[in-house]
């Protein structure tokens, strides 16, 4: 019930950020979006929490042994810049900066918005050492894991939280919108980079599975 009450509470402050910012309480991108993730969060508590406990207590809060690089890239990633893309969004919304965007990159946009969280919450059913910080967790027996997307990208989850930040602005029909979410998605891609670099170092056998699948991010790109 916690997790709920936390899903909850964060899209309400995100709704409310969205309608207030943009003086339009029945904006109905905004309720779209927020209905997304909200969607999204139910499914991640009824599915992979109840399928993997541990995993709710481990993303829970920042555990001992978390990166201290990694502390300011998530506050970065998945806290500032998702608040600015919104705020920006709403305010876009309420005086115009941006010219009315066609329907069919709105839809992409919502199509991206779903497919990336999708593919996120693919990773987190397949890995249940899918923290919210990066870190070695020996507590719990952490291998690696090449299940579900994982045999085709080492990062999934980064992926699909990429496809997320990038579609929601479109959604909204907000261009300026995209510079926070490209922010975020820089952020992202460094989060990336340095994660894949200690596991290489500190998680045994995951330097093998590199090799095996070497596309971190995009097939075929990265």
């Amino acid at each position: 019930m916690r997790e709920v009450a936390k899903s909850l509470a964060v899209n309400a402050i995100i709704l409310t950020i969205l309608l207030v910012g943009a003086g339009r309480p029945g904006w109905l991108a905004a309720w779209v979006c927020t209905g997304i993730m909200g969607a999204l969060q139910m499914a991640v508590i009824l599915v992979v929490y109840r399928r993997t406990p541990d995993l709710a207590v481990e993303r829970s809060k920042i555990q001992k042994g978390t990166k201290q690089w990694d502390k300011y890239l998530v506050a970065g990633a998945a806290v500032i810049a998702p608040l600015a893309m919104f705020l920006e969004a709403a305010l876009d919304r309420r005086y115009g900066w941006s010219a009315p965007l066609p329907l069919w990159i709105r839809l992409g946009g919502f199509f991206a918005a779903v497919g990336g969280g999708a593919l996120t919450f693919s990773a987190m059913y397949a890995n249940r050492f899918f923290a919210n910080t990066v870190r070695i967790q020996t507590e719990r027996g952490h291998i690696v894991v090449d299940a579900g997307p994982y045999a085709y990208l080492r990062h999934p989850g980064y992926t699909g939280m990429i496809a997320f930040n990038l579609g929601v602005p479109l959604l909204l029909g907000s261009w300026w919108a995209l510079l926070p979410a490209g922010a975020a998605a820089a952020l992202f891609v460094l989060r990336t980079a340095l994660e894949d670099r200690t596991l290489q170092k500190e998680l045994p056998g995951y330097k093998e599975y590199a090799v095996r699948v070497r596309k971190r991010l995009v097939p075929f790109v990265s």
